[in-house]
């Protein structure tokens, strides 16, 4: 080890900590992790889990972890919002996916989603509807 203290990992959580170790060696650079980022024209923000440079690729990856089995499928617009909030703050972002970590630990499952541009439609208008319906007036 390099002399870093790491805290003692709880028995319920050792297999997605082992299924992320599994995948990480794909990670040629880590561009930033749960960093804050922020739209100011359509005014949210949010803390991607990882940006990165997979090994072999030229352009970054936006990466959620996630430890459902299953995907859901409210994950495409929440990942259209991290790449928005990406690429409005600078990080060319081209690759955008969750990793379903798995509990048992092994080799995790990488969905990546393509459909960015109605996927951020979905999350602004349920952004939009939030804003409706939650104004006091």
């Amino acid at each position: 080890t390099q002399g870093l203290w790491f805290p003692e990992i709880p028995e319920d959580c050792a297999g997605f900590v082992e299924s992320f170790r599994s995948w990480f060696p794909v990670v040629e650079e880590v561009v930033l992790s749960e960093g804050e980022l922020a739209d100011t024209a359509l005014g949210y923000c949010g803390h991607p889990d990882l940006i990165c440079r997979i090994r072999g690729d030229r352009t970054l990856a936006l990466i959620d972890f996630k430890t459902p089995a299953t995907k859901n499928p409210l994950w495409r617009a929440q990942l259209a919002a991290y790449k928005r909030l990406a690429v409005v703050n600078g990080y060319e972002v081209a690759r955008v996916g969750s990793l379903r970590l798995k509990k048992e630990g092994g080799r995790p499952i990488f969905d990546e989603y393509t459909d960015s541009a109605t996927d951020l439609a979905g999350f602004v208008a349920a952004l939009n509807a939030h804003r409706y319906f939650n104004t006091k007036n």
